[in-house]
């Protein structure tokens, strides 16, 4: 169902701009989408939550990327490791999973 799906990967800080080069933490974010746009066109996510989470405690950066397969996992988290520089790395996987019938 998701094979023709494109991997969307955000390589540098989600808060772009915004994050605190001086910060020493990152937070890697990678999301599975709960549902395909046709049924939730807003598709909730875990990323708004850990905005407000920097917002208000601001000493780390994140990083955020989604995946539909398990080659889009291996990508993503491949290409956040190899662009953060951080010294001190948080993994937050939110793996929704799906219901068939």
């Amino acid at each position: 169902m998701y094979s023709s799906l494109k991997i969307e990967v955000n390589p540098i800080p989600y808060s772009a701009g915004l994050s605190d080069p001086m910060s020493s933490t990152a937070l890697l974010v990678i999301e599975g989408l709960w549902w395909i746009p046709e049924q939730k066109p807003k598709r909730p996510s875990v990323l708004l939550f850990l905005e407000g989470l920097e917002s208000y405690r601001g000493d780390f950066n994140i990083y955020y990327a989604n995946f539909y397969e398990k080659t889009g996992f291996r990508r993503a988290l491949e290409d956040d490791l190899t662009n953060t520089r951080e010294d001190r790395l948080f993994l937050y996987v939110a793996a929704h999973g799906t219901v068939a019938g």
